[in-house]
């Protein structure tokens, strides 16, 4: 029952239902603070992971990226504990992580910080591109976003013009493909 109040809760924030900020999930379905004080933060584990996807995927949709790629920081060893390398959700996770570090990264002008969140970012890349050479067919469109984002940081970086934008631009295209191809999009 707690997976559907959160997700219905998640469906209210993204109509613009009962709630004040889109980004938290507390409203007439579920509350996040009460969440967080109970017992079933620490001890369940799948209520847990759903809640945090959630949470990360709009923190994503209404931009508010600098406290998802926070959130995949400071739980990404939490969460991998606390899941199973089996359990669908760590693969969402990882990309929801990897956007929003990305995003981060991108609009960051420190070097240690925009680093801290480039590094955040490609670990979980790097999980993603493992998955995907090990066979799993799903995070495919996921690995070619987080390929596409990783070249238009170093087009930033590096202050490129012209011929890598055109091949970042292609890679997004690529991404955008398969994504519809395999039903997505």
């Amino acid at each position: 029952a707690k997976f559907y109040r959160i997700t219905y809760q998640m469906i209210l924030n993204l109509i613009g239902k009962e709630t004040e900020s889109t980004t938290t999930l507390t409203g007439t379905a579920f509350d996040e603070e009460e969440f967080i004080k109970s017992d079933q933060y620490t001890t369940k584990v799948v209520y847990y992971s759903w809640w945090m996807l959630a949470k990360m995927a709009l923190c994503n949709i209404f931009q508010d990226v600098v406290e998802a790629a926070d959130m995949g920081i400071a739980e990404t060893k939490r969460y991998d504990t606390a899941t199973t390398k089996a359990q669908t959700s760590l693969m969402y996770f990882a990309f929801h992580a990897g956007m929003a570090c990305y995003a981060v990264a991108q609009q960051t002008t420190g070097g240690r910080k925009r680093r801290r969140y480039r590094v955040a970012a490609q670990y979980e890349h790097k999980r993603l591109q493992k998955w995907l050479k090990a066979g799993c067919p799903n995070v495919q469109h996921y690995v070619q976003l987080l390929d596409a984002e990783n070249a238009a940081l170093s087009n930033i970086k590096n202050n490129k013009k012209s011929q890598q934008q055109q091949d970042t631009a292609k890679l997004f295209q690529q991404a955008i493909v398969t994504s519809a191809r395999m039903g997505y999009i």
